[in-house]
């Protein structure tokens, strides 16, 4: 059994050893603290016994490129581009390129010297996977003193690079100048999807007006880590590395045994050596960069976890080529140039680091505190996964499979896809041809989107990321809790269960209750099915979880109810997870009137909790499953489609259940993977949301059908509990979400709807008061299929003459607002709200412009969990920005397609909101919370946006009026 412990004590125990934890991290920054004085006054000490500036103007009669190149065709002209002497303001003859073809399978472009006549010759080497060698024999063959090798040719480089590093070499003896390297783009390029690179930056680097003004490379740019400071003045590389040749020629260059492909650790090692020998000045040009262009190079393109293997590979053949394990700089460099606002602009590797350490730390607790909540306190230490929530799994160390597989597949006389348990659950499925389909354990619905019937399925937490495609009611609740509500459920299974699946908690004692549960609802001819009865290793069915598979102690089932109910008909196969055999239980001969077992309960729990069942070796339980071929699921008893409804009514049969609990969520029907979801987001606004919801109803939206789309509203915690009963009718799937009260800003409300959607495309709807147009739906469809990162959204308007902050000044309120709505019988025609409103203020500029916000944002469900959603620290009434906030970075994401929904509007509707009915301006207080949050006040974005829409006559009245502003 596991331990019962105090969650408190546990919670507080484990509070004692983070605070533990920060104190070694403190202990550990003053430790790197003292570390780095002790190495500045190495470094000074140093430096009074090597080379200082002095006023001496040595000679400069040009600079010569080295540059590597493999397979990069397009991106190697942006780069010679940014070593032309145009673009770098010198003269033609002070400037010459060695292009190193390293064996490339796409050699360079037979035009490339007619395009570029600053390339002095091409080099080929063939057979070498590192460019080291061909380097080295480009430094040899250097017509000029002053040399700049380029080991990556993809690095597009700032245009006072060349002007600087003559200064630089006037200057000094034996310079060695780093240029400071950058990515392109807005994000790590090991992080960004590789597709259409090229074409993103070359469109984003034309925005910019590159490379007519090359300092704006800055502007699309990520410095490759968290420290600026640190980052330059510790750098361990430079990828325009600039020094005389004498110097290159004295260190000897490159050490050829650096031989793996991209040349490993050798330009960090070059680089260690030149700065390090006193004889040469070590110089930063702190104003100037060079951009990696993303090439899905030899490490970004890996996955981290291959790519740390690659590193660490790396690191390897270092130690061997030096004797050292560490790459290290300890030698502080002259700063030269011009440092430039736009540089100190540039954002680090992670753009929100802050927000990011936040919510790693977030995610840390929430698994910490569910293993204290949970009892468990073992030595293993939880796991984050990128991108996901935490999960309690994650937390386990893994577990080698024995590969059973093979062996079981020849041994039942099939292919080995045919024994996983998803295929085994699809065989069962269209065997007995089920007319509903009952599921305890959703969780993401991956065995849920195998029915192809009317379905239920329980799981306290679901979160449903597999297509769904027949129609589906879904429980955010414990099983137990589900089964004592027993008037929904004599509704819900009026007609009998045909197939169940019970996956829920792996635990025996609970696995008999929901099958006790279950059973009283099923059809005779019905089939039960559990999972999890036949694991292929002692310690995954131990009750207490230790690694990365478990089945618990689920396998006691099967002899507890060949014991106690000889009746049934059991039959075990061996399925698999993967390569871990799990097990399936198929249970038949089923008596929905039976009672045995619920009046045995308490005496069988103990018999679970006891040693009955217990086995000491894996050939045990085997013995005691007596394991069936697969083949006996082609045995399985085939439904007979009835007429009627079986007898399981409301009036015939009220089984007693077995625990307690409630549910927050309204059991609506759903009919899961519609094309988009839409979220409703709604506080205290019984008079405004039905209208909202009404005009959002397929009675109103055109070209869309009612299954198309789903609408879950969203109730933020309402004084009076928001309903949807009025309009319910409308809508052929509805759901409702209600949030305890204490909340004052919406966003984590939409956060949790856009959570609950289960389309592929999401549209949220921050604020419930706004109605939409008749083609809002149908047009955010079709903006949605442009573009895989498509973003959304529609112009917003005020029902009324005025905005509403001035109009409800002038005596504008619901009243009025009644009476201009029954004027033009919106019912029959959305498109007359464009008649009685006026443009919002984020809209007042024109149809043909990007608003400052939207209050319909559509994007993709991908989309919205790389933005991971609404910002939660916006915490003004109302949001705040929050909602601007969204906009603008959907819109600002490189790559991102901005699209404007043309003739199509949300209208608000007077309802005492935040800003409307505010006797002063809240804006000032929005924007202070913003640049707290975002570290720079708010801009409207700045990019340019599609259009799609149908043209309506009433829309186009108001166009008209819209275009005016734009146009001035």
């Amino acid at each position: 059994m596991s331990r019962q412990l105090d969650p408190n004590n546990e919670i507080d125990r484990l509070m004692e050893h983070i605070a533990a934890l920060e104190s070694e991290r403190d202990w550990m920054k003053a430790r790197d603290h003292r570390f780095q004085m002790l190495i500045d006054n190495i470094s000074d000490q140093l430096e009074t016994a090597s080379v200082r500036l002095d006023r001496v103007e040595r000679e400069f009669a040009g600079i010569s490129f080295v540059i590597a190149y493999y397979d990069i065709p397009r991106q190697i002209e942006r780069t010679l581009l940014c070593c032309s002497p145009a673009y770098q303001g010198v003269e033609n003859d002070e400037i010459e390129v060695i292009l190193i073809d390293n064996g490339s399978t796409q050699p360079p472009p037979e035009d490339l010297q007619e395009k570029f006549p600053h390339i002095s010759k091409i080099i080929r080497v063939e057979g070498r996977p590192s460019p080291v060698e061909g380097l080295n024999r480009g430094i040899e063959e250097a017509r000029f003193n002053t040399v700049a090798v380029m080991i990556d040719g993809a690095h597009l480089l700032s245009p006072g690079v060349v002007s600087n590093a003559r200064d630089v070499v006037r200057l000094f003896d034996n310079p060695v100048i780093n240029v400071p390297q950058y990515l392109l783009g807005s994000v790590a390029q090991s992080l960004s999807t590789g597709e259409q690179a090229f074409e993103r930056e070359t469109q984003t680097l034309k925005e910019l007006g590159w490379p007519k003004d090359g300092y704006r490379l800055f502007d699309y740019a990520t410095y490759p880590g968290e420290n600026y400071e640190k980052s330059f003045f510790s750098a361990i590389e430079s990828n325009c590395l600039i020094s005389t040749k004498s110097v290159f020629e004295a260190s000897g260059a490159f050490d050829l045994r650096f031989d793996e492909p991209g040349a490993g650790f050798a330009n960090l090692e070059l680089f260690s050596r030149l700065i390090h020998n006193l004889q040469n000045a070590y110089v930063i040009l702190l104003g100037e960069g060079s951009f990696h262009q993303d090439h899905r190079g030899v490490t970004t393109q890996r996955s981290p976890e291959e790519r740390e293997d690659i590193i660490r590979q790396y690191r390897v053949r270092f130690k061997e080529v030096t004797g050292s394990e560490t790459v290290l700089n300890t030698r502080s460099p002259f700063v030269f140039g011009v440092t430039r606002h736009s540089a100190q602009r540039v954002p680090t590797i992670s753009r929100e680091y802050r927000i990011a350490r936040t919510r790693i730390l977030r995610q840390l607790a929430n698994i910490y505190v569910a293993r204290a909540q949970s009892g468990l306190t073992d030595k293993y230490t939880p796991q984050l996964a990128v991108g996901g929530s935490p999960d309690e799994r994650l937390a386990r160390i893994p577990i080698k499979p024995l590969g059973l597989r093979p062996k079981t597949a020849d041994k039942n006389g099939v292919d080995q896809k045919a024994l996983g348990y998803v295929k085994c659950l699809q065989k069962i499925h269209k065997r007995i041809n089920p007319e509903l389909y009952f599921e305890i354990g959703v969780d993401t619905g991956a065995s849920l989107r195998l029915a192809k019937c009317d379905s239920i399925g329980v799981d306290p937490g679901y979160f449903i990321s597999n297509a769904i495609t027949a129609s589906c009611r879904l429980f955010r609740e414990e099983s137990d809790a589900f089964f004592e509500n027993r008037e929904r459920c004599a509704k819900l299974f009026a007609r009998g269960i045909d197939f169940a699946f019970i996956d829920g908690m792996h635990l025996a004692e609970y696995v008999l209750r929901d099958f006790i549960n279950v059973e009283k609802w099923m059809n005779e001819d019905g089939v039960v099915v559990f999972d999890d009865v036949l694991p292929e290793r002692l310690e995954v069915l131990e009750r207490e979880r230790r690694f990365n598979a478990w089945c618990g102690d689920v396998y006691k089932i099967v002899p507890l109810l060949r014991r106690h109910r000889p009746d049934l008909n059991i039959r075990v196969v061996e399925a698999f997870v993967g390569p871990y055999r799990k097990g399936l239980a198929v249970v038949t001969g089923l008596n929905p009137k039976s009672a045995i077992l619920e009046e045995k309960l308490p005496a069988l729990e103990k018999e679970i909790l006891g040693d009955t069942y217990t086995v000491e070796s894996i050939e045990q339980l085997e013995e005691m499953a007596n394991i069936s071929k697969i083949s006996v699921l082609n045995d399985l008893p085939r439904r007979k489609r009835e007429s009627q409804p079986a007898s399981h009514s409301p009036s015939t049969c009220e089984p007693p259940a077995i625990g307690a609990s409630e549910s927050g969520v309204d059991p609506s029907p759903i009919t899961p993977c519609p094309k988009l979801s839409l979220v409703v987001v709604a506080y205290d606004m019984a008079r405004e949301l039905p209208r909202t919801l009404l005009s959002l109803s397929a009675k109103m939206q055109r070209d869309v059908s009612p299954e198309d789309y789903e609408v879950i509203v969203v109730d933020n915690g309402s004084p009076e509990p928001v309903s949807i009963e009025a309009v319910k009718g409308e809508f052929a799937n509805i759901r409702l979400l209600r949030l305890p009260p204490g909340r004052q800003s919406p966003c984590h409300a939409a956060n949790a709807g856009v959570e609950a959607a289960l389309g592929p495309l999401i549209g949220v709807l921050i604020d419930g008061a706004r109605m939409a147009s008749p083609g809002l739906v149908r047009a955010a469809i079709d903006g949605l299929a442009l573009s895989p990162n498509a973003v959304v959204g529609a112009h917003g308007f005020h029902l009324g003459e005025d905005i509403q902050q001035v109009s409800v000044k002038n005596g504008y309120d619901q009243t009025t607002e009644d009476a201009l709505l029954e004027s033009v019988a919106w019912e029959r025609d959305g498109y007359r709200l464009f008649d009685i409103s006026t443009p919002s203020k984020s809209s007042g500029k024109g149809w043909f412009t990007l608003p400052s916000e939207t209050n319909s944002l559509f994007m993709r469900k991908t989309f919205w969990a790389s933005l991971e959603g609404y910002d939660e620290r916006f915490q003004s009434p109302g949001g705040g920005l929050a909602n601007l906030d969204i906009w603008k970075r959907a819109c600002e994401t490189p790559g991102a397609t901005p699209i404007i929904m043309l003739c199509e509007g949300t209208f608000h509707q007077v309802h005492g909101g935040v800003t409307t009915n505010a006797e002063q301006s809240t804006r000032a207080a929005f924007d202070a919370e913003y640049a707290r949050i975002r570290g720079a006040p708010y801009r409207r974005p700045d990019v340019e946006a599609l259009f799609v829409g149908r043209p309506n006559p009433a829309a186009l009245s108001k166009m008209g009026r819209l275009i005016k502003p734009a146009q001035e």
